[in-house]
């Protein structure tokens, strides 16, 4: 696994299964049916005018999968054998701690755009990888300490055949 960097607590915003912020990419993440969001974005734009722009960053995690752990390793060991584990929760509103992957990706909130309210969305640039070090608060929204990782970071280390 790549080395890793200073470590920082950011908001994160779990994404649905459909979605995926990778570095030097950017991703339109939808607000409708979001609170967590609402919260998140609220509390970005009251720290926006002591803050320069640039330091408003936010983590984009998936949630976990059932054939993936969270650090990466496959759990489907022979052919249509899936690993026992937590069912994971598919809706990123309800999530909990213990849904989220355990990498992420560092990105930077650039706006909201939309016209109509049903139609917003949060869009996000992906900066770097990171690894979850430790939850810190899960409600309204989730802020965890999160450690960048250095020279593309992450390995999925997959189970011999």
């Amino acid at each position: 696994m790549g080395s890793r960097s200073s470590t920082r607590v950011i908001p994160l915003i779990p994404l649905p299964t459909s979605l995926l912020l990778l570095p030097g990419t950017t991703l339109r993440v939808p607000i409708q049916g979001r609170a967590d969001l609402a919260a998140l974005l609220a509390n970005i734009y009251s720290r926006a005018s002591t803050d320069k722009a640039d330091s408003i960053v936010i983590g984009c995690v998936p949630l976990n999968s059932a054939n993936i752990s969270k650090d990466g390793r496959r759990l489907i060991e022979e052919k249509g054998n899936v690993g026992q584990g937590r069912a994971f929760e598919t809706d990123p509103v309800r999530a909990t701690k213990e849904d989220l992957f355990s990498f992420l990706c560092v990105g930077r909130v650039s706006g909201v755009q939309g016209r109509r309210q049903g139609e917003l969305s949060l869009v996000v640039e992906g900066v770097s990888r990171a690894r979850i070090i430790s939850i810190e608060k899960e409600r309204p929204y989730f802020e965890a300490k999160v450690a960048e990782l250095e020279d593309g970071g992450m390995e999925f280390r997959y189970a011999s055949r």
